[in-house]
């Protein structure tokens, strides 16, 4: 599948808590602005804000794209990462997920329909394509439901969730490398369609982090 970049900036934000010498960190969190992302065309992909609706629409088959927003720099080397997208729509059995990493490699977990099952993967992304790593059938919601990732960066742990409930995990015991991901500086939607559909429609409502 093919990965192609759109980032969205946000103002990086820095706290030092004085004494003893030592640096420390609240928790980060953050509430996207979907509303506020520029709507853009290409020959494969067409994005904007409608409807109350982040729509994500892939114009051929067998795509993932990623719709970045960049960290602040106090996000980096953080213990535990949490992702929470709700899907509001789903047309034409689009593929949603949802994504972290460096850019250079992501982590992604995404979902789609296929027949009567629900399928759910955990992929590794670089700039030119998804490398597949682990996949299991579940029962697929109905939308809206929320996409989540819980990545336990020294528990060596990435866990996707469906409506809260645990689908699919990974560990750097069975996949090392997973430790090549020890900083994270973005994260990311992600929309596109399966290998043998022409087109798929994705839709957004929100999207949020935390980070300890």
């Amino acid at each position: 599948m093919k990965k192609i970049f759109v980032g969205l900036t946000l103002g990086a934000l820095a706290l030092m808590l004085l004494g003893g010498g030592a640096w420390a960190r609240d928790n980060l969190t953050l509430t996207f602005d979907l509303a506020a992302l520029d709507r853009q065309e290409t020959k494969d992909m067409r994005l904007a804000w409608t409807g109350g609706e982040f729509r994500m629409e892939a114009l051929r088959e067998n795509l993932l794209w990623f719709q970045y927003f960049s960290l602040p720099k106090n996000a980096a080397f953080r213990n535990n990462f949490s992702l929470e997208a709700e899907v509001s729509s789903v047309q034409d059995r689009g593929v949603a997920g949802i994504a972290l990493g460096n850019r250079k490699i992501d982590l992604v977990f995404y979902v789609y329909l296929h027949d009567r099952h629900g399928y759910a993967r955990i992929a590794t992304a670089d700039s030119s394509q998804a490398h597949f790593i682990s996949e299991k059938t579940f029962s697929y919601p109905s939308t809206p439901f929320t996409l989540g990732v819980v990545y336990d960066v020294d528990g060596g742990v990435f866990t996707g969730y469906v409506n809260g409930q645990s689908v699919l995990s990974i560990s750097s015991t069975s996949y090392p490398r997973l430790t090549q991901i020890s900083s994270v500086n973005s994260v990311a939607l992600v929309g596109g369609s399966r290998h043998d559909q022409p087109s798929g429609v994705v839709g957004f409502r929100s999207f949020s982090l935390e980070a300890e």
